[in-house]
Order: C-alpha cells, then sequence, then structure tokens
C-alpha cells in the first residue's frame, strides 16, 4: 500500500493461504489480529485529506517499525490492518498491541484503537482466522471502550484487555 507502507490485502491472502497449510502441518502456534482506527475513522469528513492521510500513512511506517521482521502488518480496509504474528501466543500478542497503542496515541489521540485477536491453536483455515479476528473486533467495538484487545483463553474463555497508559 503506497500511502501507509503496509502489505496490501490481496498479496496477504495469496500467501496466507500458504501459510495457514504449513501452520496446520507444524502445529506451530501463531496469532492474527485486526485493529480498528474507528476514531479516525469517524472523523474523515472534519479533517482534511492531506491530514488523514498524514496520520495514515505515519501510523503504517510507526506499526511496521514496532514488529519483528517475521511479522506481517497489512492495511486490511481503509481504517483496519490486520496482523499475524508467527511463533506467538494471543497473551504474548497482547505486549505488543500494548506498544503499537502507546505509540499510535503519541502521534494522534485520534489513533486509538479497538482490536480482535484470535490463534491458530483455535483454528487454522486462513478464512476462520480472518472472521475470528473480525468477528472480536466487533466485540470489542460494542464494548465501546477504546485502547480494548478482545481474545480468547483457554484457561479463561473469551476476555477483554484495556490498554492503560500506567503500564508503560
Amino acid at each position: 500500500d503506497k500511502l501507509t507502507g503496509l502489505w496490501k490485502r490481496t498479496y496477504f491472502n495469496e500467501r496466507f493461504r500458504e501459510e495457514t497449510e504449513r501452520l496446520s502441518r507444524s502445529k506451530e502456534i501463531g496469532s492474527v489480529a485486526v485493529m480498528g482506527l474507528d476514531d479516525l475513522a469517524a472523523m474523515v469528513r472534519m479533517i482534511p485529506p492531506e491530514e488523514h492521510n498524514k496520520y495514515l500513512s505515519t501510523a503504517g511506517k510507526t506499526l511496521r517499525s514496532l514488529l519483528r521482521q517475521t511479522d506481517w502488518v497489512v492495511r486490511w480496509d481503509n481504517y483496519e490492518i490486520l496482523f499475524y504474528f508467527p511463533n506467538t501466543t494471543p497473551e504474548s500478542a497482547l505486549d505488543v498491541f500494548a506498544r503499537c497503542m502507546n505509540a499510535l496515541l503519541q502521534i494522534n489521540p485520534l489513533l486509538q484503537t479497538v482490536v480482535g485477536l484470535c490463534s491458530t491453536s483455535e483454528t487454522t483455515s486462513a478464512r476462520g482466522l480472518i472472521q475470528l479476528a473480525a468477528r472480536r473486533l466487533d466485540l470489542a467495538r460494542k464494548d465501546g471502550r477504546h485502547k480494548l484487545v478482545c481474545f480468547a483463553s483457554r484457561s479463561t474463555g473469551l476476555k477483554f484487555w484495556e490498554y492503560n497508559t500506567s503500564e508503560e
């Protein structure tokens, strides 16, 4: 994606099918997440296009700089970003999202996020992982809080984790 510097959705779809086939054979745990930039989306008519594009561009570069080289980050939709973290449990991905949320908020308060997160221990279907992450993103949105991640834990089931700036 020229604006954000992140992978495009079509490229990701091709590569991710291959990756999920490999995952089902290897039994490796990976995490998939969809992050929504809902406040920025809500302000689209209020912010000049140049400023809006600047926020998206800076957000994309910032997110890419915070991730490992092996992590995948994709501009999924206009205001949604998809992540794939190989060899990462959902609980470990929360640390990544704490860094991401902190960095995005330092750029601008409009870059508050909500996240839906799932793992390959739940399914290894490429479509299933993306749909599960998207459903959890919708649950996080319905909760109404910002800086929130919805995920499942084997021990406790569905959980909500809220980023607190005092955790830095």
